[in-house]
C-alpha cells in the first residue's frame, strides 16, 4: 500500500489495521479513531452511555437533514464522500467489531481510493454499508458531535456561561477540516457557502485553533517529504495517476511485480495485448489513463494505429497538466531522442515528428517522407508549430544541435535545421550552392540577415555554429 497509495489514501487505509492491532496487543475494551484536526470542548459522555447500553460501533453522519441550497457541499457531494464522516469512529471490543474491522481492512487494501467515477472515496464510502452489515451499530445524531463546515450552517452554535452549545446541546468537538491556514476567510478549502464572519462569534475559535497549531509547529508537517518515496529512473514521483496505475498493476489478479516496487520505470513498458508498434508504443501508464477516463475512450480508439498515435500525441501534450504527471512517464527519450535516420537521408526525423505526420492529413498532403525536401518540410513545420506558433508544448522540442552529416568535414558547418531551411528555399539554389565553400559562406551570411522568427528561434539553440566560426581555418571538402 505504501507504493501505490497517495498520502491521503494511505493514512485512511491503515485505520482498521491499527485499530485491530490495538485490540490484539493491548488489554483494552474500546478503540476510537480521531482525526488530528478535531478539537474537543468536553468529554464524550454520550458515547459511554451508548456502550453501556450494548452498542459496539458508533458513527456520526455528515449532515442530519437535507441540504437545500446550491452551495458546496451538497446532498450530491455527500453521495460521493459518504453518509458518515470517518474522522471519528468509536468501537467497543465485541465479535461484531472484530468482524467489521476484518471486512473494512480487506476492502481498504486495494480500494481506499478517491475515484468518484468509481464510487470510491477512501475509507468512508465503505462505511455506508456498516449499519446494514453488522449488529449493534449506532448512528449518533447528537448535534454537538463532529460539527464542521459540512453541517455548521444547519446548526445553531451559541455561547453562554456554560460554554459552547449546538441546538441547545453541549458542543463536544469541532472538526476543523480543510482549514486554509494562510487565510481563514473561506473557513475550509472544501466549501463555498460560508465566510469566517458568517459563523459569528465561533470565528474566534478558528483563529485560536490555528494559533495553537502554529505555536506547536503543526504547519511544519506540510514540508515533510513523502515517507515512502517512489521514483521513475532517478526522479521522485508524487503524481496520483502514477500510483493509481501501479495499484492496478500490483493487484494479485493482474500479475503483480515480485518484491517491493520503488522504481516505476516499468510503467513505461509497452502494454501487452495491442499490436506491436516500434514507432508508437503505448505504455502501461498511457493505456491505464485511456482505460480509466471515459472521455478519452470515447474520443480515441487505441486499437487502430492512427487513433493510437493521436492518443499518444494528446497524452504527451496534456497529461502533465491534467494529471500532474511527471516528465519521465512521457517517454520522451523515445519520442524525442530516437531519430529515424531514414537510410541515406540527411534530414533525420524524431519519432514525435513522424507521429504528428501520421495524424495530420495536411502534413501528409504537403510533405513526402520519401524525399529530402519533404522530410525537411516536416522537420521545419514541427519546429515552427512548437517554437513560433507554440501549438505544441515546449517540452516536445527535441535537441536541435546535431550537425548535418553532409558538412561534417567542412570548416563551416550547419545544423540539420539550417540545412532543412536551405532545402525548402528553392529560390536560393540558383545563387548559393552550399556544396562549395564559397556557397556555404554566402548561405551563412544569408541566415544572419533573416528576420524569420523560426530562424531567430533556432539561433540560441545552435550548438554547432559558434565553434565552427571560431575554428581555425582547415582544409575543407568543396
Amino acid at each position: 500500500m505504501t507504493q501505490y497509495y497517495s498520502i491521503i489514501e494511505l493514512n485512511t487505509a491503515v485505520k482498521p489495521s491499527i485499530m485491530k492491532k490495538l485490540y490484539e496487543d493491548l488489554e483494552i475494551d474500546k478503540v476510537f479513531y480521531l482525526d488530528p484536526d478535531l478539537f474537543f470542548y468536553r468529554s464524550m459522555t454520550e458515547i459511554e452511555d451508548l456502550f453501556d447500553r450494548g452498542q459496539s460501533i458508533i458513527l456520526t453522519p455528515h449532515a442530519l437533514g437535507p441540504i437545500t441550497d446550491t452551495y458546496q457541499p451538497s446532498d450530491d457531494s455527500l453521495l460521493i464522500s459518504g453518509s458518515f464522516n470517518l474522522g471519528f469512529i468509536a468501537t467497543r471490543r465485541s465479535p461484531e467489531v472484530m468482524a467489521m474491522l476484518d471486512w473494512w481492512e480487506s476492502k481498504l487494501e486495494h480500494l481506499c481510493v478517491i475515484t468518484p467515477q468509481g464510487n470510491y472515496f477512501v475509507d468512508q464510502r465503505w462505511c455506508d454499508l456498516v449499519p446494514s452489515f453488522f449488529d449493534n451499530v449506532h448512528i449518533l445524531r447528537h448535534p454537538g458531535y463532529n460539527v464542521a463546515y459540512w453541517n455548521v450552517f444547519q446548526r445553531d452554535l451559541t455561547h453562554d456561561e456554560s460554554g459552547w452549545t449546538v441546538d441547545d446541546k453541549p458542543l463536544v468537538f469541532f472538526h476543523f477540516s480543510g482549514l486554509p491556514f494562510h487565510d481563514l476567510t473561506g473557513v475550509s478549502k472544501y466549501q463555498n457557502r460560508l465566510t469566517i464572519d458568517q459563523i459569528g462569534p465561533f470565528g474566534d475559535e478558528f483563529r485560536r485553533y490555528t494559533a495553537q497549531i502554529a505555536a506547536n509547529g503543526g504547519t511544519e508537517g506540510k514540508k515533510w517529504p513523502m515517507p515512502f518515496p517512489l521514483v521513475c529512473g532517478s526522479q521522485p514521483i508524487n503524481s496520483t495517476l502514477a500510483r493509481q496505475c501501479l495499484r492496478a498493476v500490483v493487484k494479485p489478479h493482474a500479475g503483480s511485480p515480485k518484491g517491493k516496487v520503488t522504481d516505476l520505470d516499468f510503467l513505461n513498458d509497452a502494454v501487452e495485448g495491442l499490436p506491436a508498434d516500434e514507432w508508437f508504443p503505448l505504455s502501461k501508464i498511457m493505456y491505464y489513463t485511456w482505460c480509466e477516463h471515459p472521455d478519452l475512450r470515447e474520443y480515441f480508439n487505441v486499437f487502430t494505429r492512427k487513433e493510437r498515435a493521436s492518443f499518444i500525441w494528446w497524452f504527451l501534450g496534456n497529461a502533465p497538466e491534467r494529471f500532474n504527471l511527471e516528465r519521465p512517464f512521457l517517454n520522451l527519450d523515445h519520442f524525442l531522442g530516437t531519430w529515424d535516420r531514414g537510410g541515406d537521408h540527411l534530414i533525420p526525423l524524431c519519432n514525435a515528428m513522424i507521429l504528428v505526420w501520421v495524424i495530420r492529413p495536411d502534413w501528409q498532403s504537403a510533405f513526402d517522407l520519401t524525399s529530402e525536401t519533404g522530410r525537411a518540410g516536416v522537420y521545419l513545420q514541427y519546429l515552427r508549430e512548437c517554437i513560433v506558433e507554440q501549438a505544441f508544448p515546449r517540452r516536445m522540442l527535441p535537441d536541435l544541435s546535431a550537425p548535418c552529416t553532409l558538412f561534417e568535414h567542412c570548416s563551416e558547418s550547419f545544423t540539420v535545421g539550417e540545412y532543412a531551411i536551405y532545402l525548402t528555399r528553392s529560390d536560393l539554389h540558383a545563387e548559393i550552392d552550399i556544396r562549395e565553400k564559397k556557397g556555404r559562406a554566402a548561405y551563412r551570411r544569408w541566415l544572419d540577415q533573416q528576420d524569420d522568427p523560426l530562424i531567430a528561434a533556432l539561433r540560441p539553440l545552435d550548438a554547432v555554429r559558434a565553434p565552427s566560426r571560431s575554428r581555425k581555418k582547415s582544409k575543407a571538402t568543396t
